[in-house]
């Protein structure tokens, strides 16, 4: 294996690594002082069509988003397709939560749209639209 190899399969070692670990110490504390208890008889107060209900809502008002991005993103580039759209829209999403809202959707947007040849002042304005 060259070594280019082997940096690509250590990245991939280590960030499965890293994952893991914050995902086992989000459960030990999500799971610590009977949290997951507390819960448990909190979701249990709702009905299975009342989160069936929320959860095809939460979908729909993604794809809706997802939608407006796209097409959106068409003015800017024309070689996007839908899926790449929403996956796009998704992970700046989740940039967003886990970062300040803003900032984080940003960042993402900027870092998933320049890889696609979409400067970022384009991605910017973009947002701005949006």
């Amino acid at each position: 294996m060259d070594k280019e190899g082997m940096n690509g399969y250590l990245k991939k070692i280590s960030a499965f690594v890293s994952i893991t670990i914050v995902l086992g110490l989000a459960i030990w504390l999500f799971a610590k002082d009977s949290a997951l208890n507390n819960f448990a008889d909190a979701f249990s107060r709702f009905g299975l069509q009342s989160i069936i209900l929320g959860t095809v809502l939460g979908a729909a008002v993604h794809l809706a988003g997802a939608f407006r991005f796209w097409i959106l993103l068409r003015d800017v580039s024309d070689n996007v397709s839908f899926k790449s759209a929403s996956r796009i829209f998704f992970i700046s999403t989740l940039g967003g939560l886990l970062f300040f809202q803003f900032f984080g959707q940003m960042a993402a947007r900027s870092v998933l749209l320049e890889r696609r040849g979409i400067p970022v002042e384009d991605t910017m304005l973009l947002s701005l639209v949006e």
